[in-house]
Formats: C-alpha cells, structure tokens, sequence
C-alpha cells in the first residue's frame, strides 16, 4: 500500500506520539522508583537488617547470652565458662572481625555457627551484638 505526504505525516506523528508517550511513562515510572525510600542494605544494621539480626540473636544466642547480651540467659547456669557478657565497654575494642570470627568459629561453650548460619546472617549478628554495648554505653 503506497502513502501519500499527508498519510505518511499522519502515520509518522502517531507512532512518534506512541513512541514519545511510552517514554513518557517509562520516565514517569522511574521518577516514582526513585522516590521511594532505598531498601536498607542487610549488612548496614539498621532498618530491616537489624530486624532480622534481633530474630537471629533471640533464636541462637539469648538461650546463653540473655536477651540483653549480660551472659545471664536461662541456659548460662549450666556453662563452663559462663557465656561472654557482650554489653560491656569492653566489647568495643574488639574488632567487627574478631567478633565474625569467634562466631564462625566459636569460642567454648559456644559452638561454631559456620554451618548453622549463612555468612550475611553472621555479619548481621556482629552488628546486633554492636547494638547491645551502645545500650549499655547510653546509660
């Protein structure tokens, strides 16, 4: 089918008004995405990440080291030594590091949770212990 100038024009500003308006929306689409609140990172320790690392401590780690990190959770009476009291000063001088590792590794009584534990959720728990000397501190 053969067009004529004004066929073709007509044709030509319709699909360059599909075109235009599809952009308009992509545009638009995108404008809203960036107004939303950025997801917090899972390692940042804040938002949804210290949410997460709060139901991890409870679950594996208050049994022994008590809801607020003192070493006095119900099963800490039965240990030898008697779990780490991770609210104290002291705990900051120790390294994010060094906290990983005691937790990958373990220190006894506590056992390792390199298998029991993903390594975002060991990080996620190093953050969380961090939360519990800064309570302490801002007493």
């Amino acid at each position: 089918m053969a067009m004529n100038g004004p066929t073709r024009w007509l044709m030509g500003a319709v699909l360059g008004g599909a075109t235009t308006l599809a952009t308009m929306i992509i545009c638009d689409r995108l404008a809203a995405a960036s107004d939303e609140p950025a997801a917090a990172d899972p390692l940042s320790g804040e938002g949804a990440g210290l949410i997460q690392a709060k139901r991890i401590y409870e679950d594996r780690c208050a049994d022994c080291h008590g809801l607020q990190g003192r070493g006095d959770g119900p099963s800490a009476t039965d240990l030898d030594p008697r779990p780490a009291d991770l609210s104290l000063p002291a705990l900051v001088a120790k390294t994010d590091e060094v906290i990983y590792r005691q937790i990958t590794e373990g220190k006894r009584p506590m056992p390792s949770y390199r298998a029991k534990l993903s390594e975002d959720q060991r990080w996620l728990l190093v953050r969380y212990v961090r939360t519990l000397t800064a309570k302490t501190r801002s007493k």
